[in-house]
């Protein structure tokens, strides 16, 4: 028989024995009762009068209750100690709005999949869309009930399992947690699926931009409120026979850069697996990377405002016009815009990029307080400034119809130049919205029917 443990104080009601030993309390109305020590110290004393059960007092015999309390423990993690609870303990406001967010998703997506289905089920359906609202409304009012009868009866807080098994029963409680468990899967699918959803949506528009075309991923592993990074060689993980494109570097290192080229749908679905929110592309394809089938005008204007890069687009499009060159529009999805030229394969990309910042300086020159091609960010001002350099060999600029890092996730929305306004809001075009867009009229329909002889505006160029 081993030591028996030194029991606590007398008017304490806990007495720890050891394994065969039986000991009544000290003082009337104590509670007896019967602790099996192991070999290790199951317990530690906080402070007086207080215990905390160590490990060894979870561990269970038998070795496959030791192998599922093991993968308990994975799974789940160390259980959290006693004295611990308190601090882990919400406010009343941030508890308010975990709640409130999590019943308001489950209402939003619920009615949004119901519009959605009655929608395609055809129109005599859609007066189910009143009886069905009336129905959620009163769901609504039972769990606001529901919330107001619990909150009081349980202060320190009352999950639906615990409170089903305390008024109903154990088997009530197991079904309330299960119904709770389906519940936040369902969430999180639903979630994860909607998102999917409007991703893929985008790729048939996207597919023409991206095809052969070699890729600079931005990545966001951890969505869009974490980490992200610019990857140019092609990530693990991709699938077998991704295309690829090598490139030798630049900076005379003699290193190459395995480049992804995009276009299948394979590749698109691998990169968003990744994390991969925006999309940056070459102006030209794998087979010929040094000639660029488009100029690109990046108009960033240094004050913030959309309002400032939408004026000058209208200087660079009226420069355009004067080179008999055809110009298509488009949000960069942030506070800026992207003005393209859609020319013949030919020109090697020096070529293009130096025509472009002949072009820029012209431009810039005629209209100086609206513009700038400073490379000195404190020397611009509040101008917008004229970027040629996206036209440079190796550099990239957002693809149209890409998803953006920013706020409501904004698209680089193609636009007809009747839409550039100074009072149009670029994040109006984000993802939650774009399907409808693209049911309607393409204004980048004509974009590679348009393909422009830069040679002839090269040799006008300098009469500006």
């Amino acid at each position: 028989m081993s030591e028996p443990h030194p029991s606590l104080e007398d008017d304490f009601d806990l007495i720890l024995l050891g394994p065969m030993e039986e000991r009544p309390g000290s003082k009337p109305g104590n509670v007896r009762i019967r602790v099996t020590l192991p070999r290790h110290q199951p317990f530690h004393r906080i402070k007086e009068g207080v215990l905390e059960a160590t490990e060894a007092a979870e561990v269970p015999s038998g070795s496959l209750a030791r192998a599922m309390y093991g993968l308990k423990r994975a799974l789940i993690g160390v259980p959290m100690a006693s004295v611990q609870a308190e601090g882990e303990r919400l406010s009343k406001f941030k508890a308010l709005a975990i709640l409130s967010s999590d019943a308001i998703s489950s209402v939003a997506f619920a009615t949004e999949a119901i519009l959605i289905n009655l929608v395609a089920a055809g129109s005599l359906y859609l007066g189910l869309t009143l009886p069905i609202s009336l129905v959620i409304l009163g769901l609504l009012t039972i769990v606001t009930l529901s919330y107001r009868q619990t909150i009081p009866a349980y202060p320190s807080g009352g999950g639906s399992y615990i409170v089903a098994r305390e008024n109903l029963g154990i088997l009530p409680g197991l079904v309330a947690a299960a119904a709770l468990m389906i519940d936040y899967v369902l969430n999180v699918a639903v979630c994860i699926a909607a998102g999917v959803h409007n991703v893929v949506s985008l790729l048939p528009a996207l597919q023409p931009y991206v095809q052969d075309r070699m890729l600079s991923l931005e990545r966001c592993p951890d969505g869009m409120l974490g980490e992200c990074f610019y990857q140019k060689e092609m990530p693990k993980g991709m699938p077998p026979g991704t295309p690829g494109k090598r490139i030798k570097r630049s900076d005379g290192s003699g290193k190459s850069t395995n480049y992804v080229v995009g276009g299948a749908l394979a590749t698109q679905l691998a990169l968003v697996n990744l994390g991969s929110i925006a999309l940056h592309i070459m102006g030209s394809r794998a087979n010929s990377p040094r000639r660029p089938d488009w100029v690109c005008f990046d108009l960033d204007p240094q004050s913030g405002k959309f309002s400032d890069a939408a004026r000058a687009a209208f200087f660079v499009k009226e420069g355009l016009e004067s080179l008999e060159l055809e110009s298509f529009v488009k949000t960069s999805g942030s506070r800026g815009i992207h003005v393209f030229v859609p020319i013949r394969v030919g020109p090697d990309a020096d070529e293009v990029l130096a025509f472009a910042q002949e072009f820029v300086g012209r431009v810039a020159a005629a209209h100086p307080k609206e513009l700038t091609v400073e490379h000195s960010i404190a020397a611009r001002g509040d101008k917008v400034y004229l970027d040629p350099f996206r036209n440079g060999f190796g550099q990239t600029v957002v693809a149209p119809y890409s998803v953006r890092r920013r706020p409501k996730a904004p698209v680089s929305t193609p636009l007809d130049w009747s839409e550039v306004k100074p009072t149009l809001n670029a994040a109006t075009f984000n993802i939650r919205n774009f399907e409808k867009r693209l049911k309607g009229k393409d204004p980048w329909k004509e974009f590679f029917k348009s393909r422009q002889n830069l040679k002839d505006a090269w040799r006008s160029v300098k009469t500006l």
